[in-house]
């Protein structure tokens, strides 16, 4: 998944969602660190669009090793509880080519969580 197909699937949001999209590392609107209570720990969404009465989350993956599998789970298990919390859903968004080793981690760990494949 490059830089490009990324910035596209971006547009491409932006123009279907006539709602508020922040995005990570945008000055004008960039999205807000999440963390657990009392955890010291926060992660920033790449995407996170507000339907008013919902909050949907997206983050882009590139790859993963086992080194940083477990950071990335605690991160995608954060955002998808607070989409949850705000009646939203989290949309992981992932190289086609990776798509079945990212399903299978979700799937085997019980996430709610919906993979898009770029």
């Amino acid at each position: 998944m490059t830089n490009l197909e990324v910035d596209q699937f971006i547009e491409n949001l932006e123009k279907k969602k006539k709602t508020a999209i922040r995005i990570r590392g945008k000055s004008a609107n960039p999205t807000k660190e999440l963390t657990f209570r009392y955890s010291g720990v926060a992660h920033a969404p790449s995407v996170e669009i507000d339907h008013g009465k919902q909050t949907d989350y997206y983050e882009f993956e590139k790859a993963f090793s086992k080194g940083n599998l477990s950071e990335l789970i605690a991160k995608w298990i954060l955002f998808s509880n607070k989409a949850r919390s705000a009646s939203g859903q989290f949309y992981l968004v992932v190289d086609k080519k990776s798509e079945h080793r990212f399903q299978k981690i979700i799937s085997e760990k019980d996430l709610d969580i919906e993979v898009i494949s770029i």
